[in-house]
């Protein structure tokens, strides 16, 4: 494994980058929004995702030095975070916070296109809650993945093929 010869920061509504482990910081990221998540492939670390609010999800190949909108697929969409996964770094997963149709989305292309994961309107929909904001996978087995929600809490055995739907006892 490469050790990671940058680090990026979200402050405020920029994202902040240091080459030389955060004795030196200087303004990086997308050329517009609020950054709300961001995240390092763990295989390659120039590889970064930078979420923006309504912006889209933003890429950078070079450690942060550049950055480039691989689909406007999530643009105008109100996303709140951003995750690779553990078992295969080509896939991300994103989370939507829209009032009343919260909604959960895969890309199986480092961000080149996007899926919503269940459709709500069908009745079957994974709805994303507020206090969640997050995807959780298992650490001893990546395919098992977790996401919470307010009611009921979702889980797919089979990183993401599936999902079976469970309330946590009171």
């Amino acid at each position: 494994m490469r050790t990671a010869t940058f680090a990026l920061a979200a402050v405020a509504t920029m994202l902040c980058a240091s080459a030389a482990g955060g004795a030196a910081w200087r303004a990086e990221g997308p050329p517009l929004g609020t950054v709300y998540d961001v995240a390092i492939d763990p295989v390659d670390p120039a590889r970064a995702y930078a979420l923006v609010w309504n912006g889209g999800l933003w890429r950078s190949d070079d450690g942060g030095a550049t950055w480039s909108l691989p689909s406007t697929d999530l643009v105008g969409r109100s996303m709140v975070w951003v995750e690779i996964d553990r078992s295969n770094p080509a896939t991300l997963w994103a989370g939507e916070k829209n009032p009343g149709e919260p909604a959960l989305w895969r890309s199986k292309d480092r961000g080149a296109s996007w899926k919503l994961v269940r459709d709500k309107a069908a009745g079957v929909g994974i709805e994303m809650h507020p206090v969640g904001y997050r995807i959780a996978f298992a650490p001893s087995r990546p395919a098992d993945i977790w996401v919470p929600s307010t009611n009921l809490h979702y889980r797919s055995r089979d990183g993401g093929k599936t999902w079976s739907d469970f309330r946590v006892p009171d």
